[in-house]
């Protein structure tokens, strides 16, 4: 089996991209040709493009998690404006940005951030980008594994209509990205297979390396398209062939290892601590799952997050794509099986934990598509354009209805369809996930009266609310790229669980302003928490050393307020 993929020597001629072959009429070889160049090109720009005009109608609030992103990234752009390369501390704080999540695409957007200014364009761009490395990723590795390009298009689309990859892609960095970055670590994989010399394990390796810096479970879906290629390589027939394999593989693992240890070894216990910290979180309040929950859970959560639609086609696919096509995607089997599993042992389950196995549901629909398209019979063709038609019919619902397109028919075309996200950051009506238009949640009122107030005076504020549209971690980035002298941060520490505080006058009296909400929406993590809460209020109000400077109403009806510390 080895052999079949090796070099010219067996026949079959390796690809390489710096010599794509002419056109071959046969859908289903593997070798690239210049309509594959076309086709490459045209979905990263689709998907570019698609992704973009979603962000230029979507006004919504950086939520906790995507402005704690943000601004890791902005951290790094510093570091770049200020680059020492032969300076310890330096390193030592590029290595310490990011303690728990992997930096690589903080990197990349503080690399452009340098360059183009902390404007949230940037990240959007960058987002986009990555959307585009799904598809192409998806497109090439349908394609090298020996199927046509229609197949490779479809599973191109498909792995980005799924309902709970445009709800992740809607969020501006870490979990979307670590899709993208599955999808090209095992296309990386793929193709080194495909075209077996040092070179390419060299840039293999590269590539797996950075993408696992992405977000540890990345790792999870490449090492077992990884340990696939070690069985095949064991199992080669021609002993030269076999230590050439094994060279080149352990190429690729020492690269990768190479990257991504300074990071892993500056941070493991910190990664370690925070691990063991939110499982004990989650024994403490009983809802830590068993493995075999986990399954099941996830095992259910493929009916929505796939939608029915297109996870109706999945199932259909599976079993009509035939034994020889699933030969054929082994390697994409072995990488989402192993992912899953591995998964299922993680923490506590959470849906976007294993979107990455939609690299093999989209691939597999595609197989099936262009299978049913090349029987021969027009009826096929015509259900196959239909079944499009339907499908992005589906996603214009799901992504742009009720805002910006407003047909009432349109709206309620996801509805029919039975899609339902359940997890809503945003405070939407329902679970659609249409762009938001502009809502006041009050960023500009208080930031704004805080400067006619204190005049370019430094000082620290206490956001005393941890909720996805009103958030320290979200004001902290909005002085940031407004270059606002004013320190946004939060005494409640944020926990799985609930939020937790302790209150003492002495820390109170730390911030200059503090910004409360009279209804709070997260738990507290335990009554003494609680408790401290309604001190720290008490001691605004009531104890004189603060006086209240103004109020506001939210989108939800609730009111925020300002309070400022008497000078003295």
């Amino acid at each position: 089996m080895v052999d079949s993929f090796m070099s010219s020597k067996t026949g079959v001629e390796p690809i390489s991209v710096l010599n794509i072959e002419a056109e071959k009429t046969e859908p289903t070889t593997c070798q690239l040709n210049r309509k594959d160049l076309f086709s490459i090109f045209s979905v990263a720009l689709i998907l570019f493009s698609l992704n973009y005009l979603w962000y230029y109608y979507d006004h919504h609030i950086p939520m906790m998690d995507e402005a704690g992103h943000i601004l890791r990234s902005i951290a790094y752009s510093e570091l770049f404006l200020h680059f020492r390369p032969f300076s310890f501390d330096w390193w030592q704080e590029f290595l310490k940005v990011s303690q728990f999540y992997p930096p690589a695409l903080y990197i990349v957007a503080g690399f452009f951030k340098a360059i183009f200014g902390a404007a949230r364009l940037v990240d959007i761009a960058v987002h986009c980008f990555c959307a585009s490395v799904l598809g192409v990723s998806v497109y090439l590795s349908v394609r090298l594994l020996g199927f046509g390009g229609l197949a490779a298009c479809a599973a191109a689309f498909f792995v980005g209509f799924y309902p709970e990859v445009a709800f992740l892609n809607h969020m501006i960095m870490l979990d979307f990205p670590t899709l993208s970055a599955s999808a090209l670590g095992v296309t990386s994989l793929i193709f080194w297979w495909r075209y077996p010399t040092l070179g390419a394990a060299v840039l293999a390796g590269t590539a797996i390396g950075f993408c696992c810096l992405t977000k540890q479970i990345v790792t999870a879906f490449i090492v077992g398209t990884g340990v696939y290629y070690t069985v095949l390589a064991f199992l080669g027939h021609r002993r030269d062939d076999r230590k050439n394999l094994f060279l080149q593989l352990a190429t690729i693992v020492v690269v990768t290892v190479v990257i991504g240890a300074p990071w892993i070894l500056t941070n493991f216990n910190e990664m370690n601590s925070i691990n063991s910290y939110m499982n004990t979180d989650f024994e403490e309040k009983g809802i830590k799952m068993s493995h075999i929950e986990c399954f099941f859970y996830y095992l259910k959560s493929y009916w929505f997050n796939m939608s029915p639609l297109l996870c109706s086609l999945f199932l259909v696919s599976t079993v009509a794509a035939g034994v020889s096509s699933h030969r054929k995607l082994l390697p994409l089997w072995s990488g989402a099986l192993v992912g899953f599993f591995m998964m299922c042992l993680y923490i506590y389950p959470l849906d976007r934990y294993i979107v990455s196995t939609f690299v093999l549901t989209a691939a597999i629909s595609g197989v099936f598509i262009e299978k049913f398209w090349f029987s021969g019979q027009v009826l096929s063709r015509v259900l196959v354009s239909g079944l499009f038609a339907l499908i992005f019919l589906q996603y214009v619902s799901f992504n742009f209805s009720p805002y910006p397109l407003s047909s009432p028919f349109l709206t309620g075309v996801s509805q029919w369809m039975a899609i339902d996200i359940p997890v809503d950051f945003f405070g939407k009506d329902g679970h659609k996930d249409n762009p938001i238009p502009y809502r006041n949640w009050g960023y500009d009122w208080a930031l704004q009266t805080i400067e006619r107030y204190e005049h370019g005076i430094p000082v620290y504020l206490n956001v005393l609310m941890n909720e996805p549209n009103l958030n320290a971690q979200t004001f902290d980035l909005e002085t940031k790229e407004r270059k606002l002298p004013v320190t946004a941060t939060t005494s409640l520490i944020w926990t799985v669980v609930g939020d937790q505080l302790e209150f003492s006058q002495e820390s109170a009296l730390y911030y200059h302003w503090y910004l409360v909400k009279d209804r709070m929406k997260r738990k507290f993590k335990d009554a003494k928490s609680e408790e401290s809460y309604k001190s720290l209020l008490d001691f605004l109000k009531n104890s004189g050393r603060f006086e209240w400077i103004n109020s506001m109403k939210t989108p939800e009806g609730d009111r925020i307020s300002l309070y400022r510390q008497k000078r003295q």
